[in-house]
């Protein structure tokens, strides 16, 4: 396996570009980030290192990409604040959405 501290100038210029560019892939498309980077990387150096080496760059864009997306966040935050054996729909159909239960 290879250490980042053993890898030449030239080595690393071109895994910052791969990195960049399955950035790019991944920001374009919305996904294939590991796909890309992963492979790319591997031609480079052994696999156990590329996918190292592609492990953190892979959940920085992809926390990134969640909290972009506000949506994403939304259904979240329904999915998650949900107990377990409730419907809220069919709950929030029978209340209407601004009626609090003060039984």
């Amino acid at each position: 396996m290879i250490s980042l501290l053993q890898l030449d100038a030239l080595l690393l210029i071109a895994l910052i570009g791969v990195i960049l560019f399955s950035a790019l892939v991944h920001g374009t498309l919305g996904l294939g980030f590991p796909l890309v980077a992963t492979p790319l990387l591997a031609t480079m150096m052994d696999v156990r290192s590329a996918i190292l080496v592609t492990l953190l760059p892979t959940m920085a864009v992809n926390i990134a990409s969640i909290v972009n997306s506000r949506a994403a966040l939304a259904g979240t935050r329904a999915f998650l604040h949900r107990r377990p054996g409730e419907d809220h729909h069919r709950q929030r159909s029978q209340q209407g959405p601004y009626q609090v239960d003060r039984s």
